[in-house]
């Protein structure tokens, strides 16, 4: 058997995130994912091996334009790419001769149910809804509940009363309706024909008031050597966000994984560490705030306000956390890091020498 495999890219919360600011138009923002660069060279040896890279978004055209703006290697990485502008064509995907599983779950207005034709496919999205939705259509293997009711109402014709009603809808009354099941049905279980593996990726890091409050207290020259010091820790924890080496990890054992079929849930690979950086970000999510106001000329550059909604509207640009923060570092002189005895450490002259941006 001839084993096709593709990678479905979430991009919302995943490989970018897109914050609401406090403005009365309650704009967005999108900051791009640190460690992205590493994702790209992870997803071009996945494409050197035949892999098809899908990137399947609830944004629309206008959203996922920006984030190709800004890296335009994913424009030559994707086979396919599905927003809220094209999602009729998920529907065609699934039509119910092909993935009569699937289509018993077709929910218009979200992500499609669906393993896209392909049998071997590695999904990375933040989004536990499709985490739910896999069980559901592997719920011969799950014992997903929902997943079972709905599979045996589905087919309800082929099978006897004593199946359909008065049940616990658990594991074995699918095992028990699936003996009555036609083979040209039983065999389009996606557990019998398709190796599935799903990685859930949150993205704990970004709230607008934070990146105000970075502004803020990176530029307030009588803000404390504590609360500097929460700030930086802030922005580090921000840089040193594992989400993207993880999804290289990820690629990487799909790339040499040997076709299984069922359902491999891969979060539990990171679980410890994923907790871990979790439990610190909300530690860290709590900033002291001042009276001082960012200089327009920084939200001009990089935080641009013109986002009406999350899918809809003018966008704005693309920004880097990364590139915005230690940009303003240099442009300011302020403080790079805190001394274990509390005295504070400037950048190093030649440092700011080399960046030509010293005042």
């Amino acid at each position: 058997m001839e084993v096709k495999k593709a990678i479905v890219l979430d991009m919302d919360n995943t490989l970018e995130c897109g914050v609401r600011n406090n403005s009365p138009e309650r704009n967005y923002t999108m900051f791009l994912r640190p460690g992205i660069d590493e994702v790209v060279e992870k997803l071009k040896q996945a494409k050197e091996r035949k892999i098809d890279i899908i990137l399947c978004t609830t944004g629309n055209n206008k959203w996922v334009e920006r984030f190709l703006a800004l890296k335009p290697e994913f424009r030559e990485l994707f086979t396919k790419i599905y927003s809220r502008d094209n999602q009729r064509e998920w529907q065609g995907i699934i039509s119910y001769e092909e993935f009569p599983i699937e289509s018993t779950f077709w929910n218009p207005n979200g992500k499609p149910v669906t393993t896209w034709g392909y049998n071997s496919v590695l999904f990375i999205d933040d989004a536990p809804a499709v985490k739910d939705n896999l069980e559901k259509i592997y719920a011969d293997n799950t014992g997903n509940r929902e997943g079972v009711m709905k599979i045996i109402k589905a087919f309800s014709k082929f099978l006897p009363d004593e199946i359909c009603k008065g049940r616990k809808y658990d594991k074995d009354d699918l095992a028990k309706a699936m003996k009555y099941l036609p083979e040209n049905i039983l065999s389009k279980f996606p557990s019998k024909k398709i190796d599935t593996t799903f990685f859930n990726i949150p993205f704990y890091n970004i709230d607008y008031n934070e990146i105000t409050g970075i502004f803020d207290l990176l530029n307030d020259p009588n803000i404390s050597s504590e609360n500097r010091e929460k700030i930086i820790q802030k922005i580090r924890h921000i840089e040193n966000d594992p989400g993207c080496r993880m999804i290289c990890e990820e690629v990487d054992k799909f790339m040499e994984k040997e076709f299984e079929p069922g359902l491999t849930m891969a979060e539990k690979n990171h679980e410890q560490e994923l907790e871990s950086y979790r439990d610190k970000a909300f530690e860290l999510r709590w900033l002291p705030y001042t009276s001082y106001k960012c200089p327009q000329a920084v939200f001009d550059e990089y935080m641009s306000q013109d986002r009406k909604g999350p899918y809809e509207g003018i966008l704005p640009e693309v920004i880097s956390i990364n590139s915005a923060v230690n940009s303003l570092i240099r442009q300011e002189g302020v403080i790079e890091n805190i001394g274990n005895d509390g005295t504070e450490k400037k950048e190093n002259e030649q440092n700011i020498q080399q960046t030509g941006e010293q005042k």
